[in-house]
């Protein structure tokens, strides 16, 4: 299961407040499998017939305010994608990479 949060550390590991977050929990025990965190809160997942960086397994896209839009492994929690509109200037995060 993946549950959205408010609030924590961007991916810089810098604090803002009203951040947000996507955390998956394992379904028997609800134990954090892992967290991805992001510039805004994420109001929507899609997680089926997405395929971002081609490696024959689904992937998901999630998008939130200030026009967040994240791709990520479900697997595993790994950053494909991270975009987001900070102070109207759009930045894009791809795989490791600030663009």
């Amino acid at each position: 299961m993946i549950v959205t949060y408010v609030g924590g550390s961007d991916i810089s590991g810098e604090d803002y407040p009203c951040l947000g977050a996507l955390i998956a929990l394992r379904g028997n025990d609800s134990s954090v499998l892992w967290t991805i965190h992001t510039h805004a809160w994420m109001f929507e997942l899609n997680c089926g017939n997405i395929d971002v960086n081609k490696d024959g397994k689904m992937d998901c896209v999630g998008t939130g305010r200030f026009g967040t839009v994240v791709a990520f492994d479900p697997r595993n929690g790994i950053h494909l994608i991270l975009c987001w509109l900070p102070f109207f200037s759009y930045m894009i995060y791809v795989q490791g990479v600030w663009a």
